[in-house]
């Protein structure tokens, strides 16, 4: 993913007040690779009562079901059609914003809807993107075990640097390459001896 949210900084650096402000007028997604990798997992979050494109709670849901596109494959899908959303109503900012973006002032009225989003993948990478025409940009972030917080705005039309996604064998071929080897040997004791015989 892209270095860490430059245009906050500049925000930030320029128009602090107005970085403040803005920082309720996108979606806010965390993103982590779970399950050993081969698992994605989305913790959109959105201000509805300090996001004046967004009216109310109803708009919030609908804002967050319609966020995402995903490409896998040779396919775009909207990511609600993939998997779910479970919807949870927030009070604090925590886990929502990347370390380098303030959340609003105390003191100021927030309602926060949060999205929670797992699906895994059906191809080796797949790709964030949002929709033409969508008016609500999502800044998708993530925070790895080891190293520095990565991040990417997406406006209507942008497409999301590759995520990769490890693939994990089920359980029943771990255990065919388990048995294999122990299977293969003893077939060719039995062909040797009767050979021999």
């Amino acid at each position: 993913m892209f270095p860490l949210f430059a245009l906050a900084c500049l925000l930030a650096a320029w128009m602090p007040q107005q970085a403040e402000a803005h920082g309720t007028e996108f979606i806010m997604s965390r993103m982590r690779l779970v399950e050993g990798g081969s698992v994605v997992e989305l913790r959109l979050v959105v201000d509805y009562s300090g996001n004046p494109l967004i009216a109310d709670e109803a708009a919030a849901h609908e804002a967050l079901q319609k966020a995402l596109l995903i490409k896998h494959g040779e396919k775009t899908t909207p990511y609600a059609d993939l998997a779910p959303l479970e919807f949870h109503d927030e009070s604090t900012w925590a886990e929502a914003v990347p370390p380098s973006l303030l959340p609003p002032p105390d003191g100021q009225e927030h309602s926060l809807l949060t999205g929670i989003w797992r699906w895994q993948p059906d191809s080796p990478e797949i790709a964030f993107t949002v929709a033409r025409g969508n008016k609500h940009d999502v800044l998708i972030w993530q925070q790895p075990p080891e190293g520095s917080v990565t991040s990417v705005m997406l406006l209507g039309g942008d497409v999301s640097p590759a995520v990769v996604i490890t693939r994990h064998q089920s359980s029943w071929m771990k255990w065919v390459w388990i048995a294999l080897p122990p299977a293969v040997l003893g077939l060719a004791v039995v062909f040797w001896k009767r050979r021999a015989a």
